[in-house]
This record gives C-alpha cells, structure tokens and sequence, in this order.
C-alpha cells in the first residue's frame, strides 16, 4: 500500500516552488535551510523522482515537480474551505495581497493602514504593478485583489467596476485654469512612465491639432515627486485624480488644474479569482477600496 504524501513536508515544496528559493523558503517557513532540503529529499525519495533541476543557484521545476506543486496549491485551497465551512476563518487574521497603480496605492494606503492598526493579526501587501501583471499574479495566486483600469478578460477572475478615476492636466502655479493648445504647445511637459499616454488621451479629447511631441525636460520615477518640477515652473504634467488626491503638501495645493471641455476618466475595476468561498478577511477590504474609488467621485479638486 502507497505511503500517503506528508502533509508538511508538500507545504515545504509548495512554497518552495511559490519563492524559487531555498533561503526565501526557510524564512517564511521559520525554518532551516537545511531543513527544507531534507523535506524535498524525502518527498524525491518517496516518489522516486526528481523533482527540482537546478543550474547554479537557479531553480526549476521537473514536470513532475510541477504536477506535485499543483497537488499542493489544490491541498491549500481545500483546507482555506475545510477552515471557512468550519467557521475557523478569522477576518482579522491571515495575509491580504493587493496590486494597484502607483497613485491609487497611494490614495488607498491610509485607509489600509488604519484597518492594519485595528486588526494586529493581519498582514498586508499593497503593490503598485501593471495591469497585464496584475492578472497574471491573481491566476497565479499570487495576489487576492487588484484595482485596474478595465474588466478581466480571464475567465477564472472576477470584475466589478467600482468608480472613476478623472484625468487632470496639471499646470504651474498661477497659470490660467482655461488653457489653449498654444499654451501646451509652449510649455515643456513633466514626463513620468504614463505621462505621455494619459497627455494623448486628454489632447486628442479636448484639442485640435497636432499633440506636442518634444522630449519631457524633465523626467520622474517616483510618483510622489511628480508635482514638484509642476509647482517650480519647469513645465505642465496629467495625472490621475487618485494620484493628485494622494499627494500632500505645498505642490498639490499650488499647482492649477486645467478646466477641460471634455473631462477624460478612466473606470476602476475590482479584479479577485473566482472562489466559491472567500476568505472573511477580504470582505472589509473590498469595503474600503470600494469607499475609496468612491471617494474620488464625491468632490472633484477645484481648478486652481
């Protein structure tokens, strides 16, 4: 008779094939690196096959170590069940893993934190990524939720659109809050990696003409530091209101926000896999990202 697979030593492959790493393994797990090679010795020998080829210090599944990773991702989906049907499954307790944009992360951070601070037994991690990223790590069980800017496409996740997020075209301190094409045209633009996507958008929905193309005189990483180059002349900027609403200070309150004709939105949307039971923990947050895309709909930031 076949000896069944230890329950402990398969959590041990399972989040080694998770992490890719034997180090990162030993730490979530509180254990020795020794000790999860011993698990994975145990489980090759049982099984009578490798189940890891390594190059160096890179590690890759065997196919029938991805077949056993499967086994093991299904067993934790049964017991997350097993615990919910048994009433076990604590709204204070576990991990919460949440990817968004840059500025809504920002935007949604407060709120997260004063639910953290409520709820000790609760870990958090809240990722800025792209979108095509997003539904990759949600199929993969890799986040629980994520905020984007259009519905899923894959059919094991989920959407609900939750709100609106406006499109502002940010100007320097005391410019008109009415602008011209030949205004946009004069001043240089402040670039950030969806700087000139969202300018295009906003151009070809309220301008005739052509869109200026010259090189940003000046470029940011760091979505916080964004205004900065706005609010000391050196040129005009677009951002999302979730982004504009998240940054405090002299610069949001300085900057002008260009009156547009034709104000541009994007939808958000709440992506999250299709589960027959959801973890408690997930339902307030799903609360208070709703409250908060909702937010941004309630009181639009005034020209200035």
């Amino acid at each position: 008779m076949d000896v069944p697979l230890n329950a402990t030593w398969l959590e041990t492959f399972t989040t080694l094939g998770d992490v890719m790493s034997f180090t990162r393994t030993a730490e979530r797990l509180n254990m020795t690196q020794p000790g999860v090679s011993q698990h994975i010795r145990k489980l090759e020998d049982q099984l009578g096959q490798p189940l890891l080829l390594r190059d160096g210090k890179r590690l890759a599944l065997t196919e029938a170590g991805e077949h056993l990773r499967q086994v093991g991702l299904r067993r934790r989906q049964e017991e997350l069940h097993l615990r919910q049907r048994l009433g076990r499954d604590d709204p204070g307790q576990g991990q919460v893993r949440i990817g968004c944009s840059g500025g809504f992360a920002l935007l949604l951070w407060p709120a997260l934190r004063a639910h953290l601070q409520s709820h000790p037994g609760l870990q958090m991690s809240l990722v800025a990524m792209p979108a095509r990223s997003m539904e990759r790590a949600l199929s993969d069980g890799e986040l629980d939720l994520a905020i984007m800017h259009a519905p899923s496409s894959m059919a094991r996740l989920e959407s609900r659109q939750i709100g609106q997020d406006q499109i502002r075209l940010l100007l320097p301190p005391g410019s008109a809050a009415q602008v011209e094409p030949d205004t946009l045209r004069e001043l240089p633009f402040v670039g950030h990696p969806d700087g000139q996507s969202l300018l295009a958008r906003v151009w070809r929905r309220n301008f005739s003409g052509t869109l200026p193309e010259a090189e940003p005189r000046v470029f940011i990483n760091q979505i916080g530091q964004i205004l900065l180059p706005v609010e000391a002349g050196l040129g005009y900027t677009a951002l999302p209101e979730s982004a504009l609403r998240a940054l405090s200070g002299a610069s949001q309150q300085s900057v002008t926000v260009a009156n547009l004709p034709n104000p541009l939105s994007d939808p958000l949307w709440l992506i999250a896999p299709q589960q027959e039971a959801e973890p408690a923990r997930l339902h307030p947050i799903r609360d208070i990202i709703s409250e908060v895309a909702a937010s941004l709909a309630e009181a639009p930031a005034p020209a200035r």
